[in-house]
């Protein structure tokens, strides 16, 4: 979604469900995306390894190999049109999401063994992961934001993750 490609009129229509509403154009939404996520001047790379601060950092850093490491182990298979670089922001909540979504099916089966291995995967994603750079980067895109949608968008994400700490921590 949102820290992978501009806004679409569908996806504006999806984002107003969670209270996230603009009056910008779609252009200018467009534009502010690219300034913010793509550069090529002062812009907020979407991932882990651009923002964590132990070990080897930049593109393709400790963090990649980890989340890469990660997904292979789960073998989950990412929607195609996510971001091949694994610890993009987008790729790190979706496997979240993914891992909530087979907990929440092995509930439904009475699976508890499959049910606590997703629980503990999702705490392990959370702490080793999200919780070490998405809202101190969603912090850094606010202040830099121009646009409404996108400090509204950012705060969301921030305040979404921070009040999971204690179910994961």
């Amino acid at each position: 979604g949102i820290f992978f490609k501009e806004p679409t009129k569908e996806m504006l229509k999806t984002f107003e469900v969670v209270g996230l509403k603009t009056d910008a154009s779609l252009e200018e939404l467009a534009i502010e995306f690219t300034r913010l996520f793509i550069g090529p001047k002062r812009h907020h790379p979407p991932f882990e390894s651009m923002y964590r601060t132990e070990g080897k950092t930049g593109f393709w850093g400790d963090a990649t190999v980890e989340v890469k490491h990660m997904l292979d182990a789960l073998g989950l298979n990412m929607k195609k049109d996510s971001c091949n670089i694994p610890d993009h922001i987008s790729t790190e909540l979706e496997v979240m999401q993914k891992l909530i979504d087979a907990e929440h099916q092995a509930i439904i089966n009475e699976d508890i063994t499959t049910a606590n291995q997703s629980k503990k995967l999702q705490k392990k994603v959370f702490e080793e992961h999200i919780i070490k750079w998405i809202p101190n980067y969603c912090s850094k895109v606010q202040n830099s934001a121009e646009l409404k949608f996108y400090k509204d968008a950012m705060a969301f994400t921030s305040e979404f993750i921070l009040s999971e700490k204690e179910e994961y921590t």
